[in-house]
């Protein structure tokens, strides 16, 4: 069957023909790209937010039936820019949602605006997440970790917005069970290496309707796709369920067919 990959970061300097030639023979008939968001570290300036994001415009323009483009922002930024940098990429170029990092922790405040104007687009806001508990929660200066809990409050906060986890594996069963009650919240399957039983256990307890495939492939040294999509095939679940994760779920959430 076809498949939508949700969540893939190429690079300015990455040929996208090496990577549509690579993933095509896998069944990976739509790539989210989203773009190189820590190469300018935690705390990208308006610049280089703009930069990050005309390598999404660049291959979304070369290749529009293969790649859909998710905006990139700092929250931290001024909050106009935000705002019209989300109107440049959304309205301006048919994005389909937004992409937050480690730019600022999901519960701040400042994510209000971003999130109003979200809710306006109707486009969902993809966001970081991973489980923190063995490591600080600032471990550099600039830095913010997301805690699957920290999801869940901003879940709360916006129960209207549509929002997906980042990392299932990256947040395991702590993850799936901090979003279990917010309805609003999907998660995508990628970060880490596949682990025998957690996606099972993210359809028993979420529902497979709410789990997205994602492989997180950065550049030449990101996950690699064909491994993550065997870890949903391969998984103790229906055929209908492996279905949803890998393909229908994403056309619903994109509001696309391919």
């Amino acid at each position: 069957m076809k498949i939508i990959d949700f969540h893939v970061h190429l690079r300015a300097n990455d040929n996208p023909e090496l990577h549509l030639n690579y993933v095509r023979p896998m069944g990976i008939a739509l790539t989210v790209q989203l773009s190189d968001v820590l190469g300018s570290g935690a705390q990208p300036t308006q610049e280089q937010i703009q930069k990050i994001n005309d390598t999404t415009i660049s291959f979304v323009q070369k290749y529009p039936k293969e790649y859909i483009g998710f905006c990139f922002l700092n929250p931290m930024n001024d909050e106009k820019f935000n705002l019209d940098e989300l109107d440049r990429c959304i309205s301006g170029h048919g994005f389909k949602g937004l992409k937050l990092e480690i730019s600022a922790n999901a519960t701040n405040p400042q994510l209000g605006h971003i999130m109003k104007r979200l809710l306006e687009l109707n486009r969902p806001l993809l966001h970081h997440s991973w489980n923190t508990d063995i490591v600080t929660r600032e471990p550099n200066p600039g830095t913010f970790q997301n805690d699957p809990d920290d999801i869940a409050v901003l879940a709360e906060r916006f129960p209207k917005n549509k929002i997906i986890m980042a990392h299932l594996r990256g947040g395991a069963y702590r993850g799936i069970h901090a979003i279990k009650s917010h309805k609003n919240v999907w998660t995508d399957t990628s970060g880490a290496q596949p682990v025998a039983g957690v996606l099972e256990h993210a359809v028993e307890q979420l529902g497979a309707h709410r789990i997205l495939f994602g492989s997180d492939l950065y550049g030449a040294g990101g996950r690699d796709p064909a491994t993550n999509i065997g870890n949903i095939t391969g998984a103790s679940i229906t055929d209908k369920e492996k279905e949803m994760v890998l393909r229908y779920n994403a056309e619903e959430l994109l509001e696309v067919k391919i």
